[in-house]
Formats: C-alpha cells, sequence, structure tokens
C-alpha cells in the first residue's frame, strides 16, 4: 500500500509538470524559416554548404524549453556555380530529425542566450543532377543516431544558433552549422 501511494504521489507531480508552463514566455515558439551555412569537419571531400529547417518548441519554463525539429545540410553546392552545359554535379547532404532541450540563464527579457543540445537521427547520401536530363538522383548513405551541443542567442523573433553535429557512427558527417530563424509565436509576456 505504501509503494501505491507514493506511486501515486509519483503521477501526480509528473502531471503537473507536463502542464507547466513558462509565466514569462509564451507556451509554443516555432522556427519556421532557419537558413544557415555547414561547415563539414574531418572531411576533404566535402565543401562548405547550405542548412535550413525548423524547430517546434515548448517553454516548460522561464529557463528550460523542449522542441522537436528538423534539419537538411547540402554540401558542395559551390559545384553547380560552374558547371558547363554538359557536366553532372554530385551534392552530399545530411538530413536530420532530433528532440532538443535548451536552458536559458536569464528569464526577464525577449533578449537571451541559451546554451543546449539535441539528439536525433540523421541520413547521409549523395544527390546526382544530370545536367542532359536536367534529373536529380538521390543516392542513399549510412544513417544513424547524432548529438549536436548548441549555442544561441534569441533577438526578439529572430533566433540565431551556432551548433556541432557530432555522427555516433564514424560514416556520418560532423559539421559545425550557423543558422538564423524566423520565430513565430514566441515572445516574452513580462
Amino acid at each position: 500500500m505504501k509503494n501505491l501511494n507514493v506511486l501515486i504521489c509519483f503521477l501526480f507531480i509528473s502531471y503537473g509538470s507536463i502542464w507547466a508552463q513558462a509565466p514569462s514566455y509564451t507556451n509554443f515558439e516555432w522556427d519556421i524559416i532557419g537558413i544557415g551555412v555547414a561547415i563539414p569537419t574531418g572531411s576533404d571531400e566535402l565543401g562548405t554548404g547550405i542548412s535550413f529547417g525548423g524547430e517546434l518548441r515548448f517553454n516548460l519554463t522561464d529557463n528550460i524549453s523542449i522542441g522537436i525539429g528538423s534539419d537538411m545540410s547540402l554540401f558542395d553546392v559551390k559545384n553547380l556555380e560552374n558547371l558547363e552545359d554538359d557536366e553532372d554535379a554530385t551534392i552530399g547532404f545530411s538530413s536530420t530529425g532530433f528532440i532538443s532541450g535548451d536552458y536559458y540563464p536569464s528569464a526577464t527579457s525577449a533578449n537571451r542566450g541559451f546554451v543546449g543540445l539535441a539528439l536525433g537521427a540523421s541520413d547521409i547520401g549523395d544527390i546526382e543532377i544530370d545536367s542532359g536530363n536536367e534529373e536529380a538522383t538521390v543516392i542513399e548513405g549510412e544513417s544513424g543516431m547524432i548529438i549536436a551541443p548548441r549555442v544561441g542567442y534569441e533577438l526578439g523573433h529572430v533566433r540565431f544558433l551556432v551548433y556541432y553535429n557530432i555522427g555516433l557512427k564514424e560514416e556520418l558527417i560532423n559539421h559545425l552549422g550557423l543558422k538564423v530563424s524566423l520565430t513565430l509565436w514566441g515572445g516574452y509576456k513580462g
């Protein structure tokens, strides 16, 4: 009976924390448009590319948020600029889905810094563009888990993010990302 009472108390506390919310910030924030630069590390084959994606976050408290998002990075994009009419091109890609958690040391304004961590799964591969047919073929490569420590700054409805995507499999692409996002719904209520 004593264990049952402890279990019931734990369930009530857990239920209350699920519905907890940040009193000074809106509940949900959505980085609807995130565009940036992806810099691969440890690979001489890939050049700097572009990164884009989005993330939906829930503010558990004024200092903690959790989220879910996705990110797509395209490498060797520079190859497309110098193509002749009869040349083919290959672009490397990394596609990631993740869950995230962020900690905000300050919770007194709409402008605040944060540190966080994202965990997820990543797929890599190549996109081959045949200039003769104007078709693209996707060649899938390895997939595996990633971990991404991150740091950033929220400036009202604009979010700046620097992250390092670390593949937990040797074949995955590790890269440093710098991204700027437009945030909907987020904001400081005071």
